[in-house]
């Protein structure tokens, strides 16, 4: 009944807790990732970071969807998290926009004192908070108080709809609605004190049909935070002033891609004072500017010292052909844009144009456009691909530098007062991605640039030399061809698209990228057209590593123009180019090493100069490795040489070398090995390759095909895996998209999982996490959701004591055990067997989901924290003695005459979705089978033996009859 309610994605009845372990440093934008392109610059589709400017520790602020992680801005640190949802929430509070924001108060006991002439009467300075406005899809603006977090008031983790932060935690302290279920998509608020409370404008979306999006300007005033108030929600639906409505389209017309929702805002104060005094009636200009791929709208008005508006006038629209990028300069005149062709230019005093053409407008005069009345500067057309990210030093020089970055990855310096059109400084190959955000600070304690790339680097350089001063990375390239195994407590990617050429350890504990290794050297070039179309990037194709031995080996592909060296392949141009596959075979370096693998052995075109590798697999010894070419119907296995690398010129071989070739059978010709259709059993002697829905069993050694097996419904199989069973036996798991059979490669028992016939989910993984336990993850289209389920290795029934059953709101692209659960059978022995049969501890599992989220699953009563943890010892296993079978004496195993004709696979007995195989009173107990070890290639000997003597005995009756 469990499985049947969990196959059909019904609710389950357990609790578990879903805390993040990494991910993204900043998030992606609701809009335009449902909306998203590649025509589109990534800096839209990515959250700005921001930098705190008041207080006496900076910080800075990375938004994703659900929480705002603070980074130390000196040493780049993980501070704490602010967490829009409130304790009696139930559901999660998604992120759509943010800001900065200046409140303002009166303290008392400020140092800072204006002094009048005669010294006698001394009047308190009027001073500020910067607190951090969070606009939310439910419609509500949630205001969060920064001097929390230096006064370090925080608790520890708290609970985000369906996920659990852990760390130190903030939640707002004021909610404001405004238009409830409206999501806030833009928010900004202008630098100027503003007595009545706080000033800030915003974009609502109200409608959204297909391909047309309404949405609405507003201006909000938000009352200053009174402390004796217990009151923490406010209702601002009757008190917002809409000043403009728009249309905005997303989609295909006219067969060209167009987007004209507004990618940024930003708003700026134009007075000669920078801060309002208590006289009443002083007056400033505020200019909001809103920027989307057609131009801009800029929004003028003027306020009091209040906050109130005075005089606004309507939105001034100054067309721009294909826009990517604004700022404004510090002095509040110029306007700044960058374009998708490279060129970037400045509006020189477009902000008094504006406010004069809106006074001739309101005066009755026939007003001039604004943009005939300043100067268009147009830089040197440096980049060659759009211009994502523009910033100013915000520094109170006369000469404020201007800083550029597009999918290049270099950064351009431009010092304007010089004169000079060509860029002052460049520094290239800033990361492996493009960069996507810019920030330039020079107010703080060390003058510097943030920069963000498309690989998830966050980076700090100095702004007097543009040395990095610190790096920190996140998880990256969770694509469906990436692999993820747990290294020492570390989480081993690969096939990331946005770092190419990189395999990635990422710790969980500190959430960023602990080291890396290049596997593939890389060159970034950029396309030098929009039109012109890139050779894609190399990629690691497999990775495996062997289980504490410490060996791994790599396959590659690098493409190149020339289509008559390597495989050919095909661009969406239709043009033909080569791909050159390599094996790399790497060794583990010593920890006082700078890299973590150190290469011994590299074979170009392991298959021939015109195949690529399709599977690849190491036994856990480290001593075999098999590739796999469905372009040459072959596999090779490979095996390390006792006297490999020696340096003995007399007794000097290859460390690797290829000891055969094996063509695919004839009867399996006509179908394709899978990507994972590979693996060893765990002693290693026994070889696992997947034919479409066959299973073959190899004795490597003597290149000897032992047995065949079927998959269920005759599916293509997508995964295999031998399962370290020590209760009973060995088996072997394959995954389908629909289907999972467990089955022992002597038949008998076993179990298969189908999915309901209705098309709506798939089986998006299926892996042993230990040696009695299977997860399965099941992914529902219509729900986007992943439903992860633990079950028995020998008899599929739940594992609910010790087990998990959870839902995931993504879909899963891998999930592995966490590092000190990882009870992996590696040559002859096994953990667990060390923890006493009684003892049963709680599963956890590290999920890698689509979205590039890293999640701990476990238990909702399970206490258990990555902090906690120590590192995991890795045990020598080369001096263990290789235990015996469990044979039952008295009870012999009675051959019976399938055994000799090798018969036909048994019927399955199907009961709702869980099955067995065989028969109930033909199955043998477990301890009367051997082990799938050493002796499963004799016992196969035998058998053929035997039936080969059979076969002759009946020749000879029949030549006698």
């Amino acid at each position: 009944t469990t499985l049947f309610t969990f196959a059909r994605g019904e609710a389950m009845a357990t609790t578990t807790k879903i805390s993040c372990h990494g991910g993204p440093l900043l998030g992606r934008t609701r809009l335009h990732h449902r909306k998203q392109r590649d025509h589109d610059p990534s800096s839209w589709k990515i959250f700005e970071p921001l930098i705190t400017k008041e207080g006496k520790e900076q910080f800075i602020l990375l938004p994703n969807s659900r929480s705002v992680a603070v980074y130390a801005y000196e040493t780049g640190n993980l501070v704490a998290f602010l967490v829009p949802s409130l304790e009696n929430e139930k559901e999660i509070i998604l992120i759509e926009s943010v800001c900065l924001a200046r409140h303002p108060k009166d303290d008392k006991n400020v140092e800072e004192m204006f002094i009048s002439d005669d010294k006698d009467v001394l009047e308190p300075s009027y001073v500020t908070d910067e607190v951090l406005l969070v606009g939310c899809h439910d419609g509500t603006v949630r205001e969060f108080a920064l001097s929390i977090i230096t006064k370090k008031k925080l608790s520890i983790g708290t609970k985000c709809g369906l996920y659990h932060i852990n760390g130190p935690c903030c939640g707002p302290r004021r909610v404001f609605t405004l238009k409830a279920g409206c999501p806030i998509v833009k928010l900004t608020s202008p630098v100027v004190d503003v007595q009545s409370g706080i000033l800030a404008f915003c974009i609502i979306e109200t409608k959204s049909f297909k391909q047309t999006i309404t949405q609405e300007f507003h201006r909000l005033v938000f009352e200053k935070f009174d402390s004796l108030k217990v009151k923490q929600k406010f209702d601002l639906s009757e008190k917002t002033d809409m000043l403009d409505q728009f249309v905005s389209y997303v989609g295909d017309r006219k067969g060209k891609f167009i987007n004209t929702l507004p990618f940024k805002i930003m708003s700026t104060f134009s007075d000669s004072e920078t801060k309002f005094s208590n006289e009443s009636g002083r007056k400033g200009n505020i200019f909001v500017v809103i920027a989307n791929s057609s131009g801009v709208k800029v929004h003028h008005e003027q306020i009091d010292s209040e906050g109130n508006s005075t005089k606004h006038f309507k939105l001034v629209k100054l067309p721009v052909a294909a826009l990517s990028a604004i700022t404004i300069s510090p002095n509040g005149s110029n306007l700044t844009y960058g374009c998708c062709n490279g060129e970037i230019h400045i509006w020189t005093d477009l902000f008094l144009a504006v406010s004069q053409y809106n006074t001739d407008m309101e005066a009755g005069k026939k007003p001039r456009d604004p943009l005939k009345k300043v100067l268009r500067r147009t830089l040197q057309h440096w980049h060659v691909n759009a211009v994502t990210a523009l910033s100013y030093q915000d520094s109170d020089c006369v000469d404020p530098l201007l800083y550029s970055g597009g999918e290049e990855s270099v950064l351009v310096v431009w010092q304007l007062a010089r004169g000079i059109h060509r860029p002052a400084q460049t520094v290239p190959r800033v990361a492996k991605g493009g960069i996507s955000h810019l920030i330039a600070t020079g107010k703080g304690s060390r003058p510097g640039i943030i920069i963000y790339c498309e690989d998830n680097t966050l980076q700090l350089y100095e702004a007097h030399n543009l040395d990095v001063f610190w790096k920190v990375q996140g998880l990256i390239g969770s694509s469906e061809e990436s692999t993820i195994m747990n290294d020492q407590d570390l989480i081993l990617l690969s096939s990331p698209l946005q770092s190419a050429g990189k395999l990635h350890w990422f710790d969980p504990k500190e959430q960023r990228v602990k080291t890396q290794l290049e596997v593939i050297p890389f060159n970034r070039v950029s396309r030098g057209t929009r039109i012109k179309i890139l050779l894609p990037p190399p990629r690691i194709t497999h990775v495996a590593v062997s289980a504490g031995k410490g060996e791994m080996v790599t396959a590659e592909a690098v493409f190149t123009e020339n289509s008559l060296v390597g495989a050919k392949q095909r661009l969406k141009n239709g043009k033909e180019i080569g791909a050159v596959s390599t094996v790399k075979f790497w060794a583990k370096a010593p920890e006082n090493a700078k890299e973590r693998y150190y290469i011994t052995a590299v074979m170009a075109f392991p298959h021939g100069e015109s195949n690529t590798i399709s599977a690849l697999t190491m036994s856990q010894n480290g001593q075999v490795t098999c590739t796999m070419s469905n372009d040459e119907n072959a596999f090779r296995l490979w095996r390390r040489t006792p006297e490999g690398g020696s340096k003995d010129v007399n007794r000097r071989r290859p460390v690797w070398e290829c000891q055969y070739k094996v063509t695919t059978p004839s009867g399996f010709s006509n179908f394709s090995t899978p990507s994972q259709g590979l693996d060893f059993s765990s002693d290693g002697t026994t070889l696992c390759v997947v034919y479409g829905h066959m299973i073959t069993l190899w004795d490597h050694r003597s290149a000897t095909l032992l047995k065949t097996l079927r998959h269920v419904n005759q599916e293509l199989i997508e995964r295999v895996e031998f399962i370290d069973s020590t209760k009973s036996r060995d088996f072997i798991l394959t995954k389908s998209k629909t289907g999972i059979k467990v089955q022992s490669p002597y038949g008998g028992k076993g179990w298969s999982f189908v999915l309901p016939k209705d098309g709506n989910a798939m089986i998006s993984q299926a892996k042993a996490i230990n040696s009695e336990i299977i997860a399965i993850g099941v992914y529902f289209f219509t729900s986007n959701k992943t439903k992860i389920i633990c079950v028995d290795s020998n008899t599929g029934l739940p594992c609910l004591s010790s087990g998990l059953v959870c839902e995931i709101p993504s879909k899963v692209q891998n999930l592995v055990m966490v590092g000190s659960q990882l009870d992996r059978k590696s040559g002859y022995i096994n953990f667990m067997e060390e923890k006493g049969k009684d003892e049963v501890e709680s599963i956890r599992l590290f999920v890698l989901t689509e979205n590039d989220d890293l999640l701990m699953v476990q238990k909702a009563d399970d206490r258990f924290t990555l902090k906690d943890a120590l590192p995991s010892v890795v045990k020598n296993l080369d001096n263990q003695d290789v235990p015996r079978i469990h044979m039952n004496i008295n009870k012999k195993r009675l051959l019976s005459e399938d055994d000799f004709t090798g018969g036909e696979e048994q019927p399955i007995k199907r009961a709702a979705i869980l099955s067995f195989m065989g028969h109930e009173e033909e199955t043998q107990d477990s301890s009367e089978l051997p082990s799938l070890s050493g002796n499963f290639l004799r016992s196969f000997l035998s058998r053929n033996m035997q039936r080969e003597k059979k076969m002759v005995d009946e020749r000879k009756m029949s030549l006698t009859l």
